[in-house]
């Protein structure tokens, strides 16, 4: 059994790299970042490493001089960066830095075995071509066949089956309002570090699951801003924004399960209708009490929105605010 652990600030990435290695000799453990991520290496020794590169906070690079400063039980682990560029010369990039090989991102599962197979030398990790069938494209829903924003042979390829394509097309679109916020907010407050790093994790979640119109204006808003005034990315960042926004309804359109939708609904309703008479007695435990158990069910944006509001209202004891909010159901 080997050891390998991924580093990645993005968690689709961490999914699918799991699902990509079901099956096989290898205990994963997984980290969004450098702090995570040395603890485990000051705890257990790896066959293998794979860090991405560019990631909030530690960075890649930062991450393997730290490793190699622990000069401990992983002092002699081979490291794999991981990356999104496209530059021909990302090898000697890489090398020169001191990563023992490199892995583009979306990680594809034809790539990652070659990796294995090279650095651990296991003949496992040799399957060579992995190609997708038409059944296998079949077992797709149609709904999200006919999204057209999506490429979905490129997105069952990435993941290596349907079902795990299905898995991280769930996973992309739950991440859509917090990423999207994110690179709105860092755009705004002129924090180009971070809206660099945000757009270019985007430009790769996207890739692996077929976007690509999103995955190439995130693309080109990256090299951009290395150069460009942030005025002159305004137009570009709002068409991104809208562009990725604009795929999560699509998205739960072409999921979405009639029976599950009318339960769904019939819940938030039911929540909404006990929330305002809580609200009339100015019950603050008892709306605590809704609010928590509605935290974490999966609703739609301008649901989650109002419950956000009412429960921030809460915290101020704004009965009134709350009132009001319910007003719009």
């Amino acid at each position: 059994m080997y050891n390998i652990l991924v580093v990645d600030d993005t968690e689709i990435n961490l999914l699918m790299t799991e699902r990509l290695l079901e099956g096989t000799p290898v205990s994963l453990d997984t980290a969004t970042g450098g702090e995570g991520a040395l603890a485990y290496l000051k705890q257990k020794a790896y066959d293998l490493c794979l860090f991405d590169y560019q990631m909030p906070g530690m960075s890649g690079i930062e991450l393997l001089n730290a490793m190699r400063e622990l000069d401990g039980i992983n002092s002699d682990c081979k490291v794999v960066a991981m990356t999104g560029t496209e530059d021909d010369n990302a090898a000697d990039f890489f090398l020169d830095l001191g990563f023992d090989e490199f892995l583009r991102k979306p990680i594809k599962k034809e790539d990652l075995f070659l990796i294995l197979f090279e650095m651990l030398n296991d003949p496992v990790f040799d399957e060579g071509s992995f190609e997708i069938s038409a059944e296998e494209l079949e077992k797709i829903p149609v709904k999200i066949r006919d999204i057209e924003e999506i490429d979905f042979v490129t997105g069952v390829k990435n993941a290596g089956s349907s079902a795990d394509f299905v898995s991280a097309i769930k996973i992309f679109c739950k991440a859509i309002n917090k990423t999207a916020d994110e690179i709105e907010r860092a755009f705004n407050n002129g924090d180009m570090k971070n809206y660099t790093i945000k757009v270019h994790g985007l430009k790769s979640t996207a890739r692996m699951v077929g976007a690509f119109d999103v995955s190439e204006l995130a693309a080109s808003l990256e090299e951009e801003s290395k150069s460009i005034e942030p005025h002159d990315l305004n137009e570009d960042t709002k068409k991104l924004l809208s562009l990725y926004r604009g795929l999560q309804q699509k998205i739960k359109d072409a999921l979405s399960d009639g029976h599950k939708d009318e339960a769904q609904k019939k819940r938030i309703d039911d929540a909404y209708s006990t929330l305002k008479d809580y609200a009339d007695t100015e019950d603050y435990d008892l709306i605590e009490l809704i609010l928590g158990a509605m935290e974490d069910y999966d609703m739609p944006p301008e649901d989650a929105d109002r419950f956000e509001r009412i429960r921030k209202s809460l915290l101020t004891f704004d009965f009134e605010a709350i009132r009001n909010t319910l007003k719009e159901v």
